[in-house]
């Protein structure tokens, strides 16, 4: 995640100097579209090759994958070899997270709360992993500027991979593989966004249920780079100043993970997850007030982080017991949140360029606010 995070504040000043604010806007808008219709394609392909051959490969394959778009960046960070380097790590973060969640699967199906407090850990060492590469990038970015920082992100993905390849051993047995079978995994890419909405129609009412409580839950995540917009524009912070509200989310994500691990067994999945619902609020609600409000309320809604951590542990555990495999599901669950990550960034991007023009740019939060609200009201149905 270091190796991510460590570039994640370098593509907006440099497209927002090329190009200016709105174009900016649409353009990272556009790339995260593109990016996640790609995801639909391939969840199912990745899906099938994580059932037949392991888990291992993939999550090897996207570190490689990072490493090389980072590395050509490294050597002209202009506008648009950083614009696609920008596209290749999030067609790669999205594959190695859908192989990591199958090797979760794998190991912790059959209890959602055992799943849930391994979800959290595994959270809070991402966001570990997030907080050390946004401190590292404001400071490299001055002081050796942004080829350094590329190319040390690419080392770092270098360095996964090798630790990967070493370190980690593989979680599916041979007994438990599906043997690839060619044309069953065409006719599933062909009809990959139709596999996006089989979590919403094929599994069951409340799978239909936890998964619409995922998509609310996942789709302030997925508003990309208009935050970084936002924050230039409507508070006037350069990158380098941005940076305490990310590593603020950096140490709380690390928190409300590890706290989530720990009490989500104690209060059971529903209680939790209507906990962390009503602390998501507080952040958005405080961001509509100034930039010194939202460091506020990221600390005080800490909790808003670890929500769907119940959510996806009780979807994993209802699916695995419909006899469905770990790498198809999570491949179904990955073209499903593609999905979201389609409409969420020319969403967000429309209601802030709108909402600007029409004198409320705070609209984007409000909108959190709203969804939140939804996610309320169907995590107190009986599907857990």
């Amino acid at each position: 995640m270091t190796a991510i995070s460590i570039v994640s504040l370098s593509p907006t000043p440099i497209l927002f100097e090329a190009y200016g604010p709105d174009r900016t806007t649409i353009i990272l808008s556009s790339l995260t579209t593109l990016a996640a219709a790609c995801e639909i394609v391939l969840s199912p392909l990745l899906g099938s090759v994580l059932d037949s051959v392991g888990r291992k490969p993939a999550l090897i394959a996207s570190s490689l994958i990072v490493a090389a778009a980072n590395a050509a960046a490294s050597q002209n960070p202009a506008a648009r070899p950083v614009a696609t380097a920008r596209f290749f790590s999030y067609i790669a973060i999205p594959q190695f997270f859908l192989a990591s969640q199958a090797v979760a699967g794998d190991l912790f199906a059959a209890a959602p709360e055992k799943l849930g407090a391994f979800l959290g850990l595994q959270g809070g060492l991402i966001s570990l992993g997030f907080l050390g590469g946004v401190l590292a990038a404001g400071k490299l970015s001055e002081w050796k500027g942004v080829k350094v920082v590329y190319g040390l992100s690419s080392v770092l993905a270098l360095v996964a991979g090798a630790g990967i390849t070493l370190g980690m051993g593989e979680t599916l047995g041979k007994k438990e593989r599906t043997p690839f079978d060619l044309a069953r995994t065409r006719s599933k890419v062909l009809r990959a966004p139709a596999s996006a909405g089989k979590l919403l129609v094929s599994r069951g009412p409340k799978v239909r249920v936890l998964a619409v409580l995922l998509i609310l839950m996942s789709m302030p995540i997925f508003m990309g780079d208009v935050i970084q917009v936002y924050a230039r524009k409507e508070w006037g912070l350069e990158p380098k100043e941005l940076a305490p509200l990310i590593a603020v989310f950096g140490v709380t994500n690390i928190a409300s993970m590890l706290a989530g691990s720990a009490l989500l067994p104690r209060l059971g999945v529903q209680h939790f997850t209507g906990l962390a619902i009503l602390s998501g609020v507080i952040f958005p609600l405080s961001a509509t007030r100034s930039y010194e409000a939202a460091l506020i309320g990221a600390v005080a809604g800490f909790m808003g982080s670890a929500q769907s951590l119940g959510v996806k542990a009780t979807l994993t555990t209802k699916v695995t017991a419909l006899g469905v495999k770990q790498g198809e599901f999570a491949g179904e669950k990955a073209s499903l949140l593609a999905m979201v990550k389609i409409g969420c960034p020319l969403l967000y991007g429309s209601l802030y360029v709108l909402g600007s023009r029409a004198g409320v740019p705070q609209v984007l939060f409000l909108f959190n606010v709203l969804l939140a609200a939804l996610a309320m009201a169907l995590s107190q149905r009986d599907v857990w």
